[in-house]
């Protein structure tokens, strides 16, 4: 995989948005705010060709943009410094790109994706597997039985086409009080997305599924807005693919 600045493997770290530095009086006058760091750039195929809809976000951050019919995107507002920059398409696999962002000019990157192949399971994958899940606290959330959890395994025995099939068949999930009369908090691999995960990814992508009604989701991915809780674990994020 190609990628024209920066490359990395997968890795999290949590991030914030930062806030414009509030202006300070110098002589009497007002300075203006300093805005935050941006990033802007490129998304492309194997080929070269602009993959437009990508999502590109910050990893564990919500911040995150779609690409345009160019495959172009921009991120502005963000914490400066070192950050990982995450990519996805359905039909692709993701990509992680590591990029430096300054407030003094914005950061040019392009990224380039590769088709998503699947692959059968072999015995040393699903032991990895696992290890991984209990990395991510899956295993250990499981064994408190405060939620509900599903498998690579019964997602397999699933065939569903969506992940939407799949979370529809989970009872007392779709509590809550917007306009659609449902309300769900999604979390994919630590980080928060404000978008359905179907828009950027497959069943075939996913390892494992846990989801909460609000008042029992784990402290660290609790939100004020009192929706229940989805976290998808992708094979990606648990090194497997």
């Amino acid at each position: 995989m190609g990628v024209s600045y920066g490359e990395g493997m997968l890795g999290l770290s949590t991030l914030f948005l930062a806030s414009a530095d509030s202006g300070e009086l110098a002589g009497g006058r007002a300075q203006p705010a300093v805005s935050g760091a941006s990033v802007r750039g490129l998304v492309v195929d194997s080929a070269g060709q602009p993959v437009p809809g990508a999502r590109v976000g910050l990893a564990a951050s919500a911040s995150s943009a779609v690409t345009d019919l160019a495959g172009k995107f921009e991120l502005s507002g963000l914490r400066p410094g070192t950050q990982a920059l995450i990519v996805r398409r359905l039909g692709y696999l993701p990509e992680e790109v590591t990029v430096n962002l300054s407030r003094r000019a914005p950061r040019d990157v392009t990224v380039r994706l590769n088709v998503l192949v699947p692959v059968l399971e072999a015995v040393v994958v699903q032991a990895r597997r696992d290890l991984a899940l209990e990395r991510v606290g899956f295993a250990s959330r499981k064994r408190l039985g405060s939620g509900r959890f599903i498998t690579q395994e019964q997602l397999a025995r699933r065939h569903a086409l969506r992940i939407e099939d799949i979370l529809s068949q989970i009872p007392n999930l779709r509590r809550g009080v917007d306009m659609n009369g449902s309300c769900i908090t999604y979390w994919v691999d630590g980080a928060h997305w404000s978008v359905h995960p179907d828009e950027f990814m497959s069943p075939a992508e996913v390892a494992a599924i846990e989801t909460y009604p609000a008042s029992l989701a784990p402290i660290e991915f609790q939100r004020l807005d009192g929706c229940a809780v989805v976290l998808i674990w992708t094979k990606w994020k648990l090194g497997i693919r």
